[in-house]
């Protein structure tokens, strides 16, 4: 057996010896230059005042996942909680097993809630046409948040307009709260702090989810999660309003237009009209052209654990209570597991990289993995799929300057336009 060593680096002084800031100032360079500092892709800080381990290795972000899952809390509670209430992704144990199997069953055939996909996907993908300088990532956005308030809510978007921007507002304001120090206070010359009114976006959000579905006039008459959830004998009358609260959130259109705005810019252009007219013939290919958008630009920089008892991971100890933040895009960029990392290479996933598909960690991974991956994955090839039957199309201006930010959802710095012309006129 090998000798345990202890993760390089120190936690330093509670206060002074805090390297927040920094991480968010840019985080590709902080993990990046303390990889190399430590000639090591495992190293201990101080992190959001907490002694924190950050891991950059795929096999031990594997391990993490898989293997020592049980070792380790999910880590969000102490931030999120009071922005999304109690769901499944502040639970451990039992309890967090029994949740994952309530939900798991609402997410398994996507083809059920397909007449929804189509109600709100066909028209934005017909609004495209013709368009010269569409801001994808904004318009994906805003069409992933009706998709959203249809198939988690029931809501009927196409004579709800009002209602759907009431929603879309409130999630802006209570998405921003995730961004921001979690002090709940009112500065008596500014207003109330960001995180308190994000606090107040979600009590109305909360008030606007009961409106919506006590108010059968507003329903769609597709099949729908909510009419689904009804059907579950849930452990208390919380659970599912809470759980909706998530689902309806600007996280999940963030994250699909994330991942989506990606997807228009990899396979823009003329270069890659033979990419896009293969992904048309081979939906094999075009699985492989998503994950490796998800390899490249993840939605999310990683995800954080706590651990729940003296454990280890490799050949490191790691300490109870200390967090764990695994770096799922230094990871997925690792020359030593994906060659030409910084390239979009789809045919990676049949030559080089064949069996490593799971250290891809865009949705988490092994049994507390994220509960709709399949689903979510099915959701990205339909909407890529009508795009890509439907138009070429190329960035507007074709120089325009992709610099990627990367929190608290990864996108280009700037706001990219792109021109979409109908198959039907090119040809």
């Amino acid at each position: 057996m090998p000798l345990l060593e202890n993760v390089p680096g120190r936690c330093g002084y509670p206060v002074i010896g805090e390297t927040s800031v920094e991480f968010y100032r840019d985080p590709v360079k902080y993990v990046n230059s303390r990889n190399c500092h430590h000639t090591s892709e495992i190293f201990l800080v101080r992190f959001l005042n907490n002694p924190t381990i950050f891991i950059s290795s795929p096999w031990l972000i594997k391990e993490l996942l898989n293997e020592k899952f049980h070792d380790f809390g999910f880590g969000y509670k102490a931030f999120l909680q009071k922005i999304y209430g109690d769901n499944i992704l502040f639970h451990d144990g039992a309890h967090a097993e029994t949740l994952r199997s309530l939900f798991e069953p609402l997410f398994q055939d996507s083809t059920k809630y397909q007449q929804c996909f189509d109600s709100v996907i066909d028209p934005f993908v017909s609004s495209l046409k013709g368009r010269h300088d569409v801001p994808i990532y904004e318009e994906i956005k805003h069409m992933m948040t009706k998709l959203c308030l249809q198939l988690f809510l029931g809501l009927d978007v196409s004579t709800s307009e009002e209602v759907v921007e009431n929603i879309q507002d409130l999630a802006t304001k209570h998405w921003h709260g995730i961004i921001s120090v979690p002090i709940s206070i009112r500065v008596p010359m500014g207003g109330p702090s960001t995180f308190a009114q994000a606090l107040q976006a979600k009590e109305k959000l909360l008030v606007a989810i009961r409106k919506v579905i006590a108010q059968s006039h507003y329903q769609s008459g597709c099949r729908n999660v909510l009419q689904s959830m009804q059907s579950i004998e849930f452990p208390d009358d919380k659970t599912a309003e809470q759980h909706l609260l998530m689902f309806v959130s600007a996280l999940i259109p963030k994250a699909f237009a994330s991942i989506l705005n990606s997807f228009v810019l990899a396979m823009s252009g003329s270069k890659k009209k033979v990419w896009r007219q293969r992904a048309i013939a081979d939906e094999n290919f075009l699985a492989d052209a998503l994950l490796e958008v998800e390899r490249l630009w993840p939605p999310f920089f990683g995800g954080r654990r706590l651990a729940l008892k003296q454990t280890t991971v490799g050949r490191y100890k790691i300490p109870k209570d200390y967090a764990v933040v695994y770096a799922s895009h230094v990871a997925h960029r690792d020359e030593q597991v994906f060659p030409r990392p910084d390239e979009f290479l789809p045919e990676r996933w049949t030559t080089w990289n064949a069996d490593h598909r799971d250290l891809v960690f865009c949705f988490g991974g092994g049994p507390r993995c994220c509960i709709g991956r399949t689903f979510i994955g099915n959701i990205l090839r339909d909407v890529a799929a009508r795009l890509l039957r439907t138009y070429d199309w190329e960035m507007n201006p074709t120089d325009q300057e992709i610099n990627y930010k990367y929190l608290p959802v990864a996108r280009p710095e700037n706001a990219t336009t792109v021109k979409f012309q109908s198959i039907c006129d090119v040809h």
